[in-house]
């Protein structure tokens, strides 16, 4: 009769592993498991934090002979106190403008920007190992990882000296970037894909930070030219990308884009655009263009339908809009206003972001401003989501 093994109860394990019914390790700040899963411990919450991912030699924890994935180091902060952890972290690697700055970013980055740049658990080694060796590589994403790291610490602790970096670094970055989209190739189709994320990423949060003048309608057509960056390498570099060591970040079509949306609400809304679209727009080619945006708005909902994931969603319409619409978008026209609406309500389902807090209601609520009384029935259902009226699976 073989003996059971046995394992000692851990009573003062992490949260995530009691919930996971796994054994913890009760090493902090991050136990094993969790540091291994990417996930956040329930641990962080003391006065010690995780410092990036260690790359040199490895080190055991006295108590399991596994080997953690990442180092830790002591760091005073108030969150035993109650204050919040991150604005605490934020305030120790603070910018001073005294030549120490870049290592401050660096850092911080590795701490925590990384993993708020993360979509899901697989592309947090990515952010973590694979992006920083790209950027040693690349000089313009090391200047966007800088930028976008800056503006983190500017929302999360505002000040004026990390508004400036962020524009500092963000201004540097875009110079170095634009020479090499006439010359897109293996080696460099993935540092530019990704410093065009990070572009996305940061005209969506620079708007964010205190003092800033903030337009929806203006803002969001800058947004829309920024985003039209990472189209052009994709469509010069998707063979290499599928390749590369961030295939993951592609982005995935939906398996049918003729079904059903689950959405009655939404299915009636896209209808009444299109119909309105045939009826109203006497001008073949910007009937064709409305066309084309309704259906790249059916095919982000299909994205969400089919994967659950709505960071995913909003790329594809900005990317892939057609020149004609942003001709018509500036100049206000009602139906392009209508169409940016229902775009809206996609960044106010993501307004738990820090980049996109308030961009879905603030651009619905401007373009509620914009349209006459004639034009409010066909923005009834990006009201009623901005406004929370509508009901599950409506």
């Amino acid at each position: 009769m073989s003996s059971r093994r046995h394992h000692s109860k851990s009573r003062k394990g992490c949260l995530q592993c009691k919930q996971r019914r796994t054994k913890c390790d009760e090493t902090k700040p991050v136990c094993l498991r969790c540091g291994k899963r990417g996930d956040t411990c329930s641990f962080t919450h003391s006065p010690i934090v995780v410092i990036s991912s260690y790359s040199g030699p490895q080190l055991r924890s006295s108590d399991s002979k596994e080997v953690p994935s990442e180092i830790t180091t002591p760091l005073t902060q108030d969150s035993e106190n109650g204050s919040d952890p991150e604005i605490s972290l934020a305030s120790r690697y603070a910018l001073k403008d005294d030549g120490n700055d870049t290592l401050r970013l660096i850092h911080y980055y590795g701490l925590s920007t990384r993993k708020l740049l993360a979509d899901g658990d697989e592309q947090i080694p990515i952010w973590r190992d694979v992006i920083p060796a790209l950027a040693f590589e690349h000089d313009f994403l090391l200047s966007g990882l800088l930028a976008i790291t800056s503006l983190h610490l500017a929302l999360i602790h505002p000040s004026k000296v990390h508004h400036n970096a962020a524009l500092h670094h963000y201004a540097k970055a875009i110079a170095l970037f634009r020479p090499h989209l006439s010359a897109i190739n293996p080696d460099n189709v993935s540092a530019l894909f990704t410093f065009s994320c990070l572009v996305a990423v940061y005209s969506f949060g620079i708007h964010q930070t205190p003092g800033s003048h903030f337009s929806p309608l203006l803002e969001i057509q800058e947004v829309f030219t920024l985003f039209r960056g990472i189209g052009v390498v994709v469509k010069t570099g998707a063979k290499w990308l599928e390749k590369g060591p961030i295939s993951s970040f592609i982005l995935p079509m939906p398996s049918n884009p003729s079904a059903t949306l689950t959405s009655p609400g939404l299915e009636s809304s896209l209808a009444h655009l299109s119909t309105r679209n045939e009826k109203t727009t006497i001008d073949a080619s910007l009937r064709g263009t409305y066309a084309t945006m309704i259906a790249l708005l059916r095919q982000s909902f299909l994205l969400v339908q089919e994967t659950q994931i709505v960071k995913w969603a909003i790329f594809p319409l900005p990317i892939f809009a057609p020149i004609e619409f942003m001709g018509v978008l500036k100049e206000r026209e009602p139906l392009a206003l209508i169409i940016l609406a229902h775009y809206a309500v996609l960044l106010h389902w993501r307004r738990d972001q820090l980049w996109l807090k308030g961009w879905g209601k603030e651009v619905i609520d401007a373009v509620r401003q914009v349209l006459g009384e004639e034009w409010q029935e066909s923005l009834e259902w990006p009201v009623a989501e901005m406004e929370g009226r509508t009901q599950v699976g409506s």
